[in-house]
């Protein structure tokens, strides 16, 4: 078993077990050859894996591991300038709720039956159970598809996970990441405001002061303890 086979498989099965046990939704990232973005319960920002092309091996993989978070969210305020403003740009991130019914999906993300296998069944399947609109305001919060294919691989990374099959065919993986993800600005941040240039960040101090491990740990509970645990 590869670690594509092993992740596609595991999200089968968990949400072939129904929606409610720690994620809303889930979506195939198209930037890698592997990569998925998850709407986590509680969680009001998105994460995304996204394959490192170069640390795949077949049974093992690593990922880079990124949080993009809601706007009003506070820990957004400890990323950089540049990525402040990048969240908060309207024409590179899509923050319009999400509509399941106008989504392309290999599976639904609410009943997990494959798209291919027809309306009628998908309906069917539907009858009584839909959390399709559960969460009706939710915002999609991810990059725009041909804006993702811009974006400098570092922008949101808050660690990287490493992701291998063992002996037995069981899957586990863990991650690397720091307590706090800090990053000084060498020639000091300015912007201009109404004619006016203001200085945000004065050269040599920090510019990002991210927390890491709270990030990670958050997502990692899930990924570990829920979606691979499946897989036995």
């Amino acid at each position: 078993m590869t670690v594509d086979e092993a992740l596609t498989n595991s999200l089968l099965l968990f949400m072939q077990k129904g929606k409610g046990n720690g994620m809303e939704y889930v979506s195939r990232s198209h930037t890698a050859a592997m990569g998925w973005y998850y709407w986590l319960h509680g969680v009001a920002g998105v994460y995304e894996i996204e394959l490192d092309n170069l640390q795949n091996e077949g049974r093992q993989a690593e990922f880079y591991l990124r949080y993009y978070p809601d706007t009003e969210e506070e820990v957004l305020i400890d990323y950089s300038v540049g990525e402040q403003l990048l969240r908060f740009n309207e024409n590179f991130f899509n923050d319009t709720a999400i509509n399941v019914e106008n989504e392309e999906h290999e599976i639904c993300p609410c009943c997990s039956v494959p798209e291919k296998e027809g309306q009628e069944k998908h309906s069917h399947h539907h009858e009584g159970e839909c959390h399709c609109h559960e969460h009706p305001h939710r915002k999609v919060g991810i990059p725009f598809l041909a804006k993702k294919f811009e974006m400098n691989k570092k922008m949101f990374l808050i660690g990287k996970v490493h992701v291998r099959i063992l002996e037995n065919d069981k899957c586990e993986a863990d991650v690397i990441t720091q307590e706090r993800l800090i990053e000084r600005s060498e020639q000091g941040i300015k912007l201009n405001r109404d004619g006016q240039e203001v200085e945000l960040v004065a050269p040599g101090e920090v510019d990002r002061n991210v927390p890491g491990n709270f990030l990670c740990n958050r997502f990692m509970e899930f990924f570990n303890n829920k979606l691979l645990a499946v897989l036995g």
